[in-house]
C-alpha cells in the first residue's frame, strides 16, 4: 500500500470515486438480478445486514480521521518549532565575530531555502533528495563554524550558538519522523476494502429494491472519498498539509 502515499493527489480522488461508482453498480446489477428470487424477507435481512456493515464502516472512519486529525497536528507543531529554533540560531549568531557570524548566517539562509524547497516539492523523490542533500550540506557547515567559535572562545554565551544549533537539527529529524508516520498500512488497507464492502451492499439492496438512488448513491461515494481521503494524504509536507 505504500504506492498511495506518492500518488499523485487528482489520481488518488480520481481512482477512488471510479472504483466505488464501479462497485457500486456491479452490485446493483447483481441485487436486481437476484430481486426476483427472493421475498420480503430477504429485503428486510438484508436491510439489516447494510445497517451493521454501514455502522461498523463508520466507525473505523471515525477512528482514521482522529488519527489523520493528530497526525496533521504534530506535524504543524513541528514546522512551528523548528522555524522558531532556525530564527533563534540566526540571532544568537550575532555573538560571533564579524566573519564567522557572516558565514553561520549564510549557512542558515541555505538551509532555509533548502527546507522551504523540500517543503514545495510534494512528491518529486528526486528533488527531495537534492533538497535534503543542500540542507545537510549547509547543516554541516553552520555546525562546524559553531564549533570552532565555541573551541576558540569556550564561553557560556558561545555555548548558546551551539544549543539553538542542535536544537535546530533534533526538530528536523522529529519533523522528517513526524512526516513519515502515517496510517499504518494494514488499517487504511482494511479501510479500503471495508469502503467497496459498504458500497457494493449499498448498491446491492438499490438492486434488491429496483431503485437506482442515483443522486443518493453519489452523494454517498463522495462523502466516503472525502473521509478516506485525509487518511491516505499524510506523507509529504506542503501539498498534503495544506489538503490534510
Amino acid at each position: 500500500m505504500a504506492w498511495l502515499y506518492s500518488l499523485d493527489t487528482l489520481v488518488i480522488v480520481s481512482l477512488l470515486f471510479l472504483g466505488f461508482i464501479l462497485t457500486w453498480e456491479i452490485a446493483f446489477r447483481f441485487g436486481r438480478r437476484l430481486a426476483n428470487q427472493r421475498g420480503k424477507d430477504s429485503e428486510t435481512q438484508s436491510q439489516s445486514i447494510e445497517a451493521s456493515v454501514l455502522t461498523l464502516f463508520a466507525l473505523l472512519l471515525g477512528f482514521s480521521f482522529s488519527m489523520s486529525s493528530g497526525r496533521f497536528e504534530v506535524r504543524k507543531q513541528t514546522v512551528l518549532e523548528e522555524s522558531n529554533a532556525i530564527g533563534t540560531a540566526y540571532l544568537r549568531a550575532s555573538v560571533l565575530d564579524a566573519q564567522p557570524k557572516q558565514t553561520l548566517r549564510r549557512a542558515l539562509r541555505q538551509y532555509l531555502d533548502a527546507r522551504i524547497e523540500l517543503y514545495q516539492l510534494g512528491n518529486q523523490e528526486t528533488e527531495l533528495r537534492l533538497a535534503n542533500k543542500k540542507a545537510d550540506h549547509a547543516q554541516k557547515e553552520a555546525w562546524e563554524v559553531a564549533v570552532h567559535e565555541s573551541n576558540k572562545f569556550p564561553t557560556p554565551i558561545h555555548a548558546l550558538v551551539l544549543t539553538s544549533l542542535n536544537q535546530m537539527i533534533d526538530l528536523r529529524e522529529k519533523q522528517q519522523f513526524s512526516f513519515e508516520n502515517v496510517v499504518p498500512q494494514l488499517v487504511l488497507g482494511f479501510l479500503l476494502v471495508l469502503s467497496l464492502l459498504a458500497i457494493g451492499v449499498v448498491g446491492y439492496l438499490n438492486g434488491l429494491c429496483r431503485n437506482r438512488h442515483r443522486g443518493l448513491s453519489l452523494i454517498f461515494a463522495l462523502v466516503v472519498m472525502m473521509t478516506l481521503f485525509p487518511a491516505m494524504m499524510t506523507r509529504f509536507p506542503v501539498t498534503m498539509m495544506m489538503s490534510w
